[in-house]
């Protein structure tokens, strides 16, 4: 759908689905091409970023070797196969402190400086987006089931375990989600889900995906909030809010302090009920 949005934590503008597939084939085409087998991402896949190099990942799991893996922190010591590294900021870079030799590329997440001076295999998110358009074409012809037993991505948690999730994973995740809702109130292009506070972080992530895509796919939009700005205003187009209990009660406080009517009420709880799990 043209009208479906995605607006990321990291700034104030929505993204077209058009401009994230274009972003994401244009890194998937021109970056991560050269037969690298994991992307190391320590960057919250609510911001734009993250989101992108998620997506890019994600097809090239299915159509070569690439896989997105998931980093709690940045690693201390080398872990296997992550041939790239995707960090936040140029602070992050700095705190490397030699380890950029580790990986075939290291991608920062800012904007560089003109005086920087830097390793061949570093650059910067502005620089590997550039020259990239919009796409509305996504071709998937799969064959068999075989791509279900496919690795969809790898997790790292902070103390250092590391999990796989498969590509029918994520397909029986969308499905169940989908059939979870009642039908009088089923996914449209009316909807917008909301992943708030540390939900859409880097280390929790994994769990928001099939949500996500699947309100996608219905045509409906997707909206990050940070657990700083989480306020009734931030969510007020929102239909399905998917965040934690604490963040779900500081909204109660704030609906409670603004005395809402009982119409205002129940369309929160409803966005909210339907989310539970």
């Amino acid at each position: 759908s043209n009208d479906n949005t995605i607006k990321f934590t990291d700034g104030h503008d929505s993204f077209s689905l058009e401009q994230v597939n274009g972003m994401a084939a244009h890194i998937l085409e021109k970056i991560l091409n050269k037969n690298y087998k994991h992307v190391g991402i320590a960057v919250s896949p609510s911001s734009l970023p993250g989101f992108v190099i998620s997506i890019a990942s994600m097809i090239g799991s299915i159509k070569n070797s690439l896989k997105p893996h998931y980093l709690a922190s940045i690693p201390r010591q080398k872990l296997e196969d992550i041939d790239v590294l995707v960090i936040g900021s140029w602070r992050d870079y700095k705190m490397l402190n030699g380890s950029e030799k580790w990986y075939k590329l290291v991608l920062v997440c800012e904007p560089m400086t003109a005086d920087m001076s830097l390793p061949e295999n570093v650059e910067s998110w502005s620089e590997v987006l550039r020259g990239y358009n919009k796409s509305k074409l996504f071709e998937y012809d799969p064959q068999d089931i075989s791509d279900d037993t496919k690795i969809l991505a790898f997790t790292t948690s902070s103390w250092n375990a590391t999990t796989s999730f498969t590509q029918g994973c994520l397909v029986s995740g969308i499905a169940s989600f989908i059939q979870g809702f009642p039908s009088t109130h089923e996914l449209s292009s009316n909807d917008t889900l909301t992943v708030a506070g540390c939900l859409g972080d880097v280390d929790l992530g994994i769990h928001f995906w099939h949500k996500a895509l699947a309100v996608l796919l219905h045509g409906g939009s997707l909206t990050f909030v940070s657990k700083t700005s989480l306020r009734l205003r931030e969510i007020e187009n929102t239909t399905l809010l998917f965040c934690q209990p604490e963040d779900l009660m500081r909204l109660l406080e704030e609906i409670n302090s603004k005395k809402w009517s009982s119409l205002q009420r129940l369309r929160f709880a409803c966005a909210t009920t339907l989310l539970s799990e």
